[in-house]
């Protein structure tokens, strides 16, 4: 069942992971001036879309919604550093409201874990404001290229207008939906769009696996199946990252039918 919250009732009930077989975060200039431009001109009420989960112990598998995920946890980083700047005193609240959104509710273990090979630069970069460990990969790339854009455009703004936009988007209104089980959650997530970069052809075609999958079978085997395809589709993505390679390039490589 879906259900209505806010951005800040969700953050602060879960601790989010990103499965390696989901791809890496992927938005650059056009997503995050439309992420921007959004808080800017909403006034009273913002929705920010629906997110779908996998239900793994006391971890959210992160389906549908990563991206706006990995986004609003480097905007508040953003907004922790550009107001540390201007003034330490009058925003010292809400520079401790921004910083909670980075951990867990204990606030001792970082609230979002990313795809494996992304994740000890994000905790570096994003978590502890580090700038020790230097970007290899194309996705990380995109999350220091998001942390900078996100601090010039906050520069702009006076301290005040930036408190306006982050009390926004913590009351942004989302829907979310919890699964227990990996097929149900690719049937959802094959008929659900997403703002933000569309689906790779990649992607689509993964959804289609993993919906057949749920169409055509049930129980373990059913089971078995999605955790292969779970499996493979995260070596691929590992190794689009490790080459740097546009995912579906990948679909031009596949072995030809001998005559």
């Amino acid at each position: 069942m879906s259900e209505y919250l806010t951005i800040q009732r969700m953050f602060k009930a879960n601790k989010f992971e990103i499965p390696s077989y989901q791809r890496a975060y992927s938005w650059e200039t056009p997503q995050l001036k439309q992420f921007v431009a959004d808080l800017l001109v909403a006034r009273e009420k913002y929705y920010m879309g629906h997110f779908l989960f996998e239900n793994s112990g006391d971890t959210l598998l992160v389906i549908d919604g990563q991206q706006r995920i990995t986004t609003c946890m480097i905007f508040f980083r953003a907004v922790v550093n550009v107001l540390n700047k201007k003034n330490a005193v009058d925003f010292d609240r809400q520079i401790k409201i921004c910083r909670s959104y980075l951990y867990d509710a204990n606030e001792e273990l970082p609230g979002l874990k990313t795809v494996s090979y992304d994740n000890a630069y994000f905790q570096d970069l994003i978590i502890e404001n580090s700038e020790q460990t230097s970007a290899t990969t194309k996705s990380q790339q995109n999350i220091k290229s998001a942390k900078r854009f996100f601090e010039k455009e906050l520069n702009k703004l006076s301290g005040e207008d930036i408190v306006r936009i982050v009390t926004l988007l913590q009351q942004a209104t989302v829907t979310q939906f919890i699964v227990d089980d990996k097929a149900m959650a690719a049937q959802i997530f094959a008929f659900q769009n997403d703002r933000g970069k569309s689906l790779s052809a990649l992607e689509k075609i993964k959804s289609y696996f993993l919906l057949q999958v749920y169409l055509e079978s049930d129980g373990a085997l059913q089971k078995n199946i999605v955790d292969y395809i779970d499996a493979q589709f995260a070596k691929i993505y590992e190794q689009i990252v490790r080459i740097g390679t546009n995912e579906d390039e990948v679909l031009n490589y596949y072995p030809k039918k001998r005559s």
